[in-house]
Order: C-alpha cells, then structure tokens, then sequence
C-alpha cells in the first residue's frame, strides 16, 4: 500500500503536525535515523529534515517523501564572519516552515543546533540529555539568550548507547508507544540504471565485485588502517577470491587513496569510484550490487546493512559502539583500549592503536568465509586482551589533553633494537669520538659491533675501554671494510640497522630520532638525515641548508651532479636489508654503500629526515678525500650498471621516493621522555674526554659559517666551470669554422634542392588542377549515378508490384490445377469403367454376330427346303425376321422356336 505524501496529508486536514529534525551530522548518522524519519511520516506528520549542505541528495534515497531543509553552515568549523547572515536565512525558513516540534536527533549537539533550540522556543522540543556544545565567547554572541531549558522533553540515554537503540527510545518517547526501528532501505527502477551505466564505464560486472572504502577520513586522519594492510587486502580478494575490487572514496581522499594503490600487485583488476555530493543515488546503487563491503567509513557501511548486504567493518574507539552495523550478516574488527569512546577527538597514543592494531590476516580469514557464506549473524572482534592490559598498565596516571605522548609501538614492543656496526683500522685518533658519540646518547635497545682489522695503534686499548657497553668486538685481520661489516652485521639481530666508520660521528639523540621514524611510519623502509660535516678536530663543520631529495628515478635519468648519498645518516630496517640479499659487495673497494643503495631502491624509496643524525668527518687521511675520482668511477660503474639492467628489463619498479620528513627537537624530546616513563635511562652520557653537544647558538653559527663556505666553493666552482666553459668555447669555434665551411659547400646543393623543390611544387600544382578537374567529373558521374539509381529503383518497384500480382495470378493457377487434376482423377475412372463396359458390350456383340451367323445360315439352309417353302405356302409356319432382340432361342410367346 503506497503513503500518502505529507503535502497531501495537509490538503486532506489529517496531518497530525509539522515536525522540523535537526541531523547536521555525518552520512551514517544520517542513515541510522531512516526509520525514525519514516515512521513520523507513516504516523501522519509532515516532517522537514534539516541538513548541512551536500547531504541532502541522501534523503530521497532514504524516503521520497521527506522535505529537505539545506544548511550552508558547518557547525564543526570555524566561525566565520559570513555566518550571521546565512544564520538570518535560516531562520527565515524555519519560520516560514512553522514546525508544531523540533527533534533534535544528535546525542551530542552542535552550536547549531542550540542556536535553533534557543531560538524557536514556542516549539515543543525534543532531544538527548546528552553533551551541549561547549560555550565559547565567539559563538556565545551569536546565541540567543534563553530562559530555562533548552529541551521540553530530554530523553535519558548514554553516549555509549548504540544508536539505532537511541534513535528508537526517542521516537517512542515522541510517539508515546515502544516502537522497534531498523534502517531499510530499497532500490528503485531508477537507481538500477545509473548504476549499471557507472559499473559499465567502469568495467565491473554487477554482483561479481567486493567494496573496499578505506576513506572516511577527511574529517578525521587519524582513523585509517595501514597502506600495506589494505593493499595486502586488495590482492587477497583479486588473487585467492577471484572477485574484482572497486574502490571508493570521496575526492578529497583521493590521494590517500593512490598511496593504497601503488602496491597492489594487479590494479587491472581494481577500480575506483571517486563519489561527488551528488551521487548518493549511485553510491546506493553499487554497495547494493556488490557481494562485501569492507572498510573504515561507517557512511557506507550503515547504507550497506540498511540494503542487507554482508560487511566487514574496522572500527576505532571514536564511533565505539554506538555505530555498530544493524546488518543481518557482519563482523566488526577493533582494538580494544582503555581509552575508547574518545568521539575522534584526541587520542592519547597519537595515531588510533585502536584501528592500526587490528590483525590482517584476521581480518583476511573472515573475508574469505564470509564471501564463501560460512559466517551468519553478527560478530565482534575486540582484539588481543594482551594488548589492552599493557596499554591499560601505561595509562596509569595519563588522562586526556596530556602533552607526553606515547607512541602505541613503545608500548607494545618497547624501544626496536637497533644495531651499529663500526668498521675500524689504525684510526684510533678518532675511533674514541665515534664509539662515544653512539653510547653517550644512553639509548636503551642498542646493539653495538665494534670489527677492527687488527690495528697496530692504540685502537685497541680504546675499545677495551668501552668493552662493557658493547656487544661483540674484534681485533684480526678481515679481508677489508667491507667483509668487516658483513661479518658484523652477520652477528647482530636489531629491528633497525647502520653502520658508522670509526672516523665518523652521531649527532646527539639521532637513534632516538631514527627510532621514532620508523615507529610512527611503518610505511618507511630507510632514512637519511641532513647531510652534516665535522672537521678534522670533531668539530661541526656545515650543515647542509637543502635536504636532498635521493629516488631511483634520479639515478636511473642521471638526474645528480654528486652520486653520492651520506651514508653516516643512513638507518634502514633489517627486512629491507634481507630482501636485498643481506649483504654488502665487498668487490667494490670504495662505493660499496652506494652497491647497497642501488638494491635497497629497488623494493623502497628513501626517505629523507630533515633531522642531523649522521656527519662525516673531513681529515687529510681519508679514502674519500685521496681517491675521489676512484670512488666516483666506481659509483658510475654501478650506475650505468643498474640502468643496463633496467633497460633490459629487470627490476622495473620504481618505488616512491624522494620525499621528505620533517622532526622537531620538541618530539623528540616528548618521544624520549615517554621511553623514560617505561623506565629506561634515557639521560645522555658524556665521557669527560668527548664532548659532542651543540647548543642552539652554535649549531646558528656553524649554519652561517657553513653559508660563507657554501658561497666560496659555489664560487670555485663557478671558477672552474668557467675554465671549462673556455675550453669549450673554442671547441665550439672550431666546430663553428667546420659547419661553416660545410655550410658553404652545401650551399650549391641547396640551390639544386631549392630547384628541384620549385619544380616539383609545379608539378604539384598541375597533379592538383587535373585533381579537380577529375573531382569535378566524378561529381558529374555521381549525379548522374544518381538519377539513374532513383530510374532504377522506379523500375524496381514497378517489378516488385508486378512481381506481387504474378505471384497472386501463380496461386490461382495452382488451385485451378489442383481442381483440374481432381477433376481428371475422377473422368480416369469413369473412362475405364466405360472401356470395360465397352468391352463387355463388344464380347457380348462378337456372341451375337457368332449366333446370327449360325442362325443366317440355317434359315438359309431351311428356306431352300422343299418342306420349309410347302409350308411357307401353307403358311402354317409363322416366320419373323431377325431383330436385335430375338435372335435365336424362345418364340415371343415362351415357346421354343423349331
């Protein structure tokens, strides 16, 4: 049975009243109060939703015959100046509106909906007794004033409550009666057609598809899952469940969505569907035609159960649980923490543990069962109970709004160890400064490897000094730099590696800083700080003012006027070094790091930290300063190397590199005091020979000092260039006199060719002229064609009647044959018969004549008697002639003749 319309309702006097609903929150909600607004207009009442603008395309989804009241205001934003007059507007219409009631649906309401509730109070208004809108001096000018309370009837409920439950209490609170709601929501004629005309651009075949929306985050950043996670998803339905994948998102989310992207294995057969405000029917359409949704956007995944469709959904403590799905067939998957319920609105742990926690190869095994149909009813995963405890036992103490943050990883793991491996031979000079400028940082997972080659200086003595801080060292001969560090990274067993030669040095806090990197990125493979120097006497000598921005691309286009990528600041993780071999070519003697970068860019871009980790040390005994050129023939031997490689096509993957990450001395601090907290030592150490801290004034000092130096090699540089530059110049010159002289010579063949050219463009225009003239004839013939074609097609239909009546006449014919035939079947009979009586009729004449014959005979015979003529004469005998009747036989009188 079809409703009648509110506006018909009114016409009829039956409308029980004018309801206004304030919804100006997000798409889910928006979807979890269709039954709410479904029934009031069931019940009688005309009902007005009120919405911000782009939302209101939803609601004749929801129910056709809803009226849609459009705010350009959104109340979770700044005030701004031009809000005074689009809040003038609004209450014009409302006015005009006149609603008997305003139900205000949110539990937590928006200044918005207070400035309404305050100022259209001869309303009756309904509404949560839940959380107001924080007062504010800005937008306390702009709220009406209001006496007593700003609800008449405030229904009691807790913001934990799941909403669908809320949304029922209040509308039976309205109604006066218990009333049990569902979201439902149905597809019409309509939206079949727009969607099967966006699944065929898209080429995606309806029902054979999986939705996978990790978006939802352009309010919130915060709640995604991992890149990898999703991506490792994505080819797990491609690949083990044979199904395609259309991605979706809004347009504001595009980018995090190409992030995803760009490591699925088969994006062929992965789609995606950017959404505009627009195109809500669409979006309708194509989670009702899929099989599965996935994801963390809880928009879609309400409209997905209101369409009875299975889903998974990941869920974080902001929408837990008052968001659950109300699907028939669901799983939902968190973390569970003891800081859940926080409405998005900070997280103590930095970066939602609560939704980057949950397991994928979990959340993998229930896709596949539940596209297999092995799964039924609702399920909840709250995660490892593990995990709660410890974060439970760091909160201790904690409270929201704290500036000390944790990372959630810390708590979890603890501090990643990390494994320094020193190289060292006969520099014992410096080797005292490095190994210091490593354990006076005091960080608390380290993994120090000290391989000397058997120096006959005092590097020996220096390393037994530091011998109780290490975890392995050794002092023999090794086969050289390289197959040192081999061996000593053989031994370690750190999460996160590097090397330091023995006259290098750390910067204070860069383990620290480096750990923090690859804790918060889990995306990062490996880093590299702000290139830095120190001179021959450890002091700081420059810091470089722009970062370098280091990818394969580079390498591979010869982008780079210095190969060279400073391996002093250089961290990577362990899983990176295993898929690269887990070694360094200890055939190159000098650019065996850059043999190791050029793998590392094969499976991950670098990522550069604008952080001081790592600095060389300049002194007149160094490799790189006496065989320069060496180390760059050898780098270029690599180079040319990979791009052979490349070329023929192997390792054609070139991953996102050459971007940059900022860290500021305030995190890293924050990030050491939270280690503090799990009770680790984080305080430096200094020995009283080494002292490498850098106060601010200095590192401002060194910065300009290092501008003058940058300046006067520019300058040298430039110098040389100019050098050259002259030389050249005069190549060039003589290059010039040679084109020159060539130049000449060919001037008498450009005269030839200028000929040659004059003469064939005549030639052309001729080959043109008999061009048109052809042109014009064949137009003639054409015409003509044509008015023979029209002959011809009059002679056709002339044919075609004449054909028709021939074949009416043919028809007749037959059936005069037909009638013919029947006719002469039947006189074939009747002349038979004839000729059989004929030939009866003739043996019975041949009798006849036979016996006549006789007859004639005899009567001759008798005639010539004497006796025959005596009687005749006495005509005692009567004599007859001979008829055809009586021939011979019996008298007429029954006597026998004689």
């Amino acid at each position: 049975m079809k409703m009648k319309s509110s506006e018909a309702l009114i016409q009829e006097g039956t409308c029980k009243g004018k309801i206004l609903m304030l919804s100006f929150d997000s798409l889910g909600d928006i979807v979890l109060r269709q039954p709410l607004f479904t029934v009031l207009v069931q019940k009688g009442y005309q009902v007005t939703v009120a919405v911000r603008k782009g939302f209101e395309n939803i609601l004749p989804v929801l129910d056709e015959r809803l009226s849609v009241m459009t705010v350009d205001i959104n109340p979770y934003r700044e005030i701004t100046e031009s809000i005074s007059l689009k809040l003038e507007q609004l209450t014009e219409e409302i006015r005009n509106f006149d609603p008997d009631d305003i139900i205000c649906c949110p539990y937590q309401r928006t200044f918005l909906d207070e400035w309404i509730l305050r100022k259209f109070r001869t309303s009756r208004r309904y509404g949560f007794k839940g959380i107001c809108f924080p007062y504010d001096k800005k937008i306390g000018v702009l709220l009406p004033a209001v006496d007593g309370d700003l609800l008449d009837v405030a229904v009691e409920s807790e913001e934990r409550d799941w909403d669908i439950d809320k949304n029922g209490k209040l509308l039976s609170i309205f109604l006066g009666e218990d009333i049990e709601i569902r979201p439902c929501i149905a597809i019409d004629a309509s939206i079949i057609k727009k969607t099967d005309n966006a699944l065929e651009n898209m080429g995606i075949e309806r029902g054979n598809y999986v939705i996978v929306c990790p978006a939802g985050i352009s309010n919130v950043r915060m709640k995604t899952w991992s890149i990898r996670n999703y991506a490792a998803l994505i080819d797990f339905i491609i690949d083990r469940c044979g199904l395609a994948v259309l991605v979706i998102c809004h347009e504001t989310e595009l980018d995090s969505i190409n992030d995803i992207l760009t490591d699925v294995k088969k994006p062929d057969c992965c789609r995606v569907w950017v959404g505009q405000q627009t195109d809500m029917d669409v979006l309708v359409g194509i989670l009702g035609a899929s099989m599965l949704y996935f994801g963390n956007d809880t928009g879609p995944m309400h409209i997905a159960a209101a369409l009875n469709k299975p889903l998974i959904a990941l869920m974080g403590g902001g929408t837990w649980p008052r968001f659950l799905p109300s699907a028939e067939v669901s799983a939902v998957f968190t973390q569970e923490l003891p800081c859940f319920y926080c409405r998005w609105e900070y997280c103590i742990f930095e970066d939602a543990p609560c939704i980057k926690q949950i397991d994928p190869e979990a959340v993998k095994h229930t896709v596949r069962k539940m596209l297999a149909g092995e799964i039924s009813g609702n399920h909840v995963h709250k995660g490892d109970p593990d995990i709660y405890q410890k974060a439970k036992t760091a909160m201790k103490g904690r409270s929201f709004g704290t500036e000390d943050l944790m990372p959630f990883n810390i708590i979890l793991h603890g501090l990643p160890k990390i494994s320094i491996v020193t190289p060292s031979y006969n520099q014992g000079q410096y080797l005292e400064e490095c190994i210091d400028s490593v354990l006076s940082q005091n960080y608390p997972n380290l993994e120090y490897i000290v391989m000397d080659g058997g120096s006959t200086d005092n590097s020996t003595e220096i390393i037994r000094k530091y011998e109780k801080y290490l975890t392995y060292w050794q002092s023999e001969s090794d086969g050289g730099h390289y197959q040192a560090l081999n061996t000593g990274f053989k031994r370690s067993s750190g999460e996160i590696m590097a090397w330091l030669n023995s006259d290098d040095k750390y910067h204070p806090d860069a383990l620290f800083s480096a750990a923090y990197v690859f804790l918060k990125r889990d995306d990062i493979e490996w880093i590299m700080g702000r290139p830095s120097n120190w001179d021959a006497y450890g002091n700081l000598r420059d810091i470089y003012p722009e970062i370098p921005l280091w990818s394969r691309k580079m390498y591979l286009s010869r982008i780079y006027r210095d190969p060279t990528i400073q391996q002093e600041s250089v961290f990577w993780r362990r899983s990176l070094w295993e898929k690269t071999g887990g070694y360094i070519d200890h055939n190159y003697e000098l650019a065996g790091d850059l043999e190791l970068w050029r793998r590392f860019f094969r499976y991950a871009g670098l990522i550069t930290v604008d952080a001081l980790l790592g600095g060389f040390r300049n002194h007149p005994d160094q490799k790189t300063q006496t065989r320069l050129n060496d180390y760059f023939k050898e780098a270029e031997a690599i180079i040319e190397d990979e791009i052979t490689l490349f070329d023929h096509g192997q390792f054609t993957d070139i991953p996102d590199g050459g971007r940059s990450v900022e860290i500021s001395d305030k995190i890293v601090k924050n990030f050491k005091r939270s280690v503090g907290k799990l009770g680790y030592d984080v305080s430096p150490i200094y020995s009283s020979s080494v002292d490498i801290r850098l106060d601010a004034a200095r590192k401002a000092l060194v910065t300009k000092e290092w501008g003058l130096i940058k300046k006067q090699n520019d300058i040298l540089h430039l110098e040389s260039l100019l050098k050259e530059s002259e030389l050249d110049r005069r190549k060039r010159l003589e290059q010039i006199e040679e084109l020159t002289r060539q130049l000449t010579e060919s001037e008498a063949d450009r005269k030839a060719r200028l000929d040659a050219l004059n003469e064939r463009e005549a030639r052309l225009a001729q080959v043109e002229t008999e061009r048109q003239l052809q042109i014009q004839n064949l137009t003639t013939l054409l015409k003509e064609s044509n008015l023979d074609r029209e002959k011809r097609l009059e002679q056709i239909d002339t044919l075609t009647l004449q054909l028709t009546e021939s074949n009416i006449d043919r028809e007749r014919r037959w059936e005069q044959i037909v009638q013919l035939t029947s006719w002469l079947e039947t006189s074939e009979a009747d002349r038979n018969a004839r000729l059989e009586r004929i030939q009866y009729l003739e043996r019975c004449l041949d009798t006849i004549s036979r016996k006549f014959d006789t007859m004639e005979q005899t009567y001759r015979a008798l005639e010539n008697t004497p006796v025959v003529r005596a009687a005749r004469r006495m005509r005692l005998i009567g004599v007859k002639p001979l008829d055809n009747t009586i021939a011979y036989g019996e008298t007429p009188d029954g006597t026998d003749r004689c």
